[in-house]
């Protein structure tokens, strides 16, 4: 319980750090009304192209799937030796 509270009473300290750098930033590039200041907040938070863990997930994608796709074709090769060796063999 007493983990569970710490942690959660960090992550909502964090937000609001965070929350207020980027209010102080927008108000230093002269958006002082309060609309302009949130929605500063909400697409900075809420972009997926400022999450490093998304550029990382999509790099390992790539990566699995390329090395599955060569490994398919190593041994479909190895398949494809084998029969036509098997049908010239029986000419």
């Amino acid at each position: 319980m007493k983990r569970e509270s710490f942690r959660g009473r960090l992550a909502q300290e964090e937000n609001e750090l965070i929350i207020g750098l980027l209010r102080s930033r927008a108000q230093s590039e002269n958006r002082t009304t309060k609309d302009e200041t949130s929605s500063c907040v909400r697409s900075t938070m809420n972009s997926i192209f400022n999450d490093p863990g998304f550029w990382h997930r999509l790099q390992f994608g790539f990566t699995i799937t390329y090395h599955s796709v060569s490994a398919a074709h190593d041994g479909a090769a190895l398949f494809l030796v084998y029969w036509k060796w098997r049908a010239l063999r029986n000419r």
